[in-house]
């Protein structure tokens, strides 16, 4: 039988949203122990985000602009009158770096998994951007042995011209 079949979760969070209200985690053990707790009622109770004192604002999740969305570059727009975290619900990784407004700002973990940001009052425009060290460290060597190689070749140029 090739049949096919779509099925769409009436229950599953967006790809990036706002709270205004959210529990704090001491440890990522807390934050797993929370979300486990909770798992059929993630979308309708405040995230857990890890390293940050929790904050009792207005309930539920609010919409964001995702502006651009690249495998290596998250953009996102915020406009709220209160402070708030951003979650996108993309897997927490190392490599990620985050800005609000183009100043960098940490990154925490949210429900145990994802990547959240925090973010003041008003307008803002939030960018992530994934520069893993695996993939930048190898470039190193590379980097050296072409500045070697050229400045022999220049050197080897200059000694033939005397």
């Amino acid at each position: 039988d090739d049949t096919t079949a779509i099925f769409e979760s009436k229950s599953a969070l967006p790809k990036a949203f706002a709270v205004t209200s959210w529990e704090g985690a001491a440890s990522e053990d807390a934050a797993r122990q929370y979300v486990v707790k909770n798992i059929e009622s993630l979308t309708d109770i405040p995230p857990i985000i890890e390293g940050i004192e929790g904050r009792h604002g207005a309930p539920g999740n609010t919409p964001v602009e995702i502006t651009d969305f690249g495998s290596n570059r998250v953009e996102i727009k915020s406009t709220l009158n209160s402070p708030h975290i951003i979650v996108l619900t993309d897997n927490f990784a190392n490599g990620w770096t985050a800005y609000v407004d183009n100043k960098k700002t940490a990154i925490f973990r949210a429900n145990a998994t994802v990547r959240s940001v925090y973010v003041p009052e008003g307008g803002h425009t939030i960018v992530f951007i994934y520069r893993p060290w695996a993939f930048v460290l190898p470039l190193v060597p590379a980097a050296l042995a072409f500045l070697y190689i050229s400045f022999l070749f220049i050197n080897k140029g200059k000694s033939a011209e005397v």
